[in-house]
């Protein structure tokens, strides 16, 4: 993922699961997921609850553009957070937070959606990033 899209290195990733027509060189793939954890210790639902999910977005929005650096060294477009595709929201009976950004990517016409499910454990939060254009 960071020497073939330029993206920042990230020692939380474990994986990535593709579709059989997956193409690392095709611009417009179907979709992807990208697994992670970190070992954070266990979030107690009363910390979900008092997320300030515009902060949130503001924070997403800075991580981008500092992944941009690294994308402009590797010759890659740039990309940013336009906004929520879908809004924040906690499910309580899964443990389980999830939010949606829209990304446009610099040069081009084209929109990514990346859908984030966060689940909360007693240790640590597995990441699941759905991302397709």
């Amino acid at each position: 993922m960071e020497q073939l899209w330029g993206n920042s290195p990230d020692s939380s990733v474990i994986g990535m699961i593709v579709s059989r027509k997956f193409s690392v060189n095709r611009s417009s793939n179907d979709f992807s997921f990208v697994i992670g954890y970190n070992e954070i210790g266990h979030v107690p639902d009363t910390d979900v609850s008092k997320i300030d999910f515009p902060s949130l977005l503001s924070q997403l929005q800075e991580h981008m553009e500092a992944a941009n650096d690294n994308r402009k060294k590797f010759g890659y477009n740039t990309m940013k957070v336009t906004g929520w595709a879908g809004e924040p929201t906690y499910d309580a009976s899964n443990n389980m937070l999830t939010w949606a950004t829209e990304i446009s990517v610099s040069g081009t016409e084209e929109r990514i959606l990346n859908y984030e499910v966060r689940l909360l454990g007693r240790s640590g939060v597995i990441t699941i990033s759905a991302v397709a254009t």
